[in-house]
This record gives C-alpha cells, structure tokens and sequence, in this order.
C-alpha cells in the first residue's frame, strides 16, 4: 500500500518542484485530493479484495458443494444400485413366497386328502376287524361243527364196522350151518362105526352100537328142522342188519 501511495505522489513531484511558486492552499488541496483518490483506491482494493476473499470463499464452497454433489451423485448411484439390487431381491423373495404358498396349497391339499384316506382306513380297520371277529367265529364255529363231524363220522365208521363184522358172522353162521351130503339109504356108515372102532383094542358090543345107531337116526330125522330154524333166524339178523346199515349209507 506504501509503494502504491508514493507511485501515485511521484507524478506531482515535478508539479510541485516546477511549481514552487504556488500557494500552499493548492498544495493542500491537491495532497487532500490525492489522499481522497488514494482512500478511494484503497477503498476500492479492500472492495475487491474482499470480493476476492468472497469469490476464493464461493470457490472453496463450489468446490465442497461439487465434492458434495459428486459424493451425493455417487450416493445416488449407490442408492440406484442399491435399489435394484433391493428390487431384485424383492421381487426372488416374492417369487419363493409365492411358491411357497403354491406349495403350503399343495401341502394342506395333500394333507386333506391324506386325512381323507386315514379317515377311510380308520373306517376300514373297523370293518376289518369286525370282519375278522366274523371270521374267528366262524372258524369256532366251523372248528366245533368239524369236531361234531369227526365224532359223527368216527361213531358211523364204528357202527358200520360194527355192521360189518355182524354181517360177516351172519354170512360166515350161513354157511357153516349148511348140511353135509348124508345119504340115508345105505346102512354102511353104521357097519363102519363098529369097525372103525374096533381098530382099537377092543370091540364094542351089540348094545353099545343099537344105541350109537339110534341116537344117530334121532339126530337126522330132528337136523333138517333145526336147521331150518337157524337159517329164518339168521336170515332175519342179516336182513335186519342190512337195513340199519342201508339206512346209515343214506344217512352219509
């Protein structure tokens, strides 16, 4: 400020040498002119300099307001990416909510339907186990009615055996009380008794052999009707027993 003040003086300096002879009046008013263009021009620099300090201060804040818009701008760009990011995470969570709502739907689907088939299996296991208590009755029921039918079957095959026997000794009665061929016209076997006899030590006498002679004659004229007899008799029990076991056969 010294220098400026004594470049803006050094241009009077010849004025005021040559000039010697003028009044100090016009000194003094051309030294208060120079002081008052020089408190303008220093007026004027403390103006522009503060301008300049106000234009270095909106620089400053330019600046700081553009490393601030960059920082916001980059912000921004981070909340953009962000937000797609956030969209597209948004939008995969949607799509598993929805499927797991799709599959929630089969599920309660499928668990209805498995409720269903425990409530037809409950309703079957039911009627499975009265069938079942059907069924061992009835096997009861057919045990005992197979027992009744082996004893049954044992007391008919014990009756027909029975049956069986009786009808062999009536047939085996039948033919053994069948007459042997005697001829009674010849008197030999008679003379043969005493003779068969005597080839013994000793001969029977003729009292001895009349009698054997008479009861033999007593016993051929009585032989046919006892014989007779025995066979109605027998012929009777084999016609009796033929029946029983006829009406047995049909029984079976």
């Amino acid at each position: 400020m010294k220098f400026l003040a004594a470049y803006c003086v050094l241009p009077l300096f010849p004025a005021l040498v040559l000039g010697s002879g003028q009044g100090y009046e016009d000194l003094e008013r051309q030294l208060k002119e120079v002081f008052k263009e020089r408190s303008n021009i220093l007026h004027q620099l403390l103006k522009t300099s503060k301008e300049l300090q106000g234009i270095k201060v909106n620089l400053q804040s330019l600046k700081n307001d553009e490393a601030s818009t960059k920082n916001d701008v980059q912000k921004l760009l981070e909340m953009g990416q962000n937000q797609r990011e956030m969209k597209s995470l948004q939008e995969a969570f949607q799509k598993q909510l929805n499927e797991a709502a799709e599959k929630a739907e089969k599920q309660q689907a499928t668990s209805k339907k498995i409720q269903a088939q425990l409530k037809e299996l409950r309703y079957g296991k039911k009627d499975l186990i009265f069938k079942a208590q059907q069924l061992t009755d009835l096997e009861q029921k057919l045990s005992v009615a197979k027992d009744k039918l082996e004893n049954a079957a044992l007391d008919k095959e014990s009756q027909l055996k029975a049956l069986k026997e009786t009808v062999q000794l009536c047939l085996s009665s039948v033919l053994h009380s069948q007459p042997p061929t005697v001829s009674l016209s010849s008197s030999k076997p008679a003379e043969k008794l005493p003779s068969s006899s005597a080839k013994g030590s000793k001969a029977p006498s003729l009292g001895t052999s009349t009698k054997v002679w008479q009861n033999v004659s007593a016993e051929k004229k009585n032989f046919p009707v006892a014989l007779k007899k025995e066979e109605n008799q027998s012929t009777q029990e084999c016609d009796s027993q033929d029946v029983r076991l006829a009406h047995l056969k049909n029984k079976a």
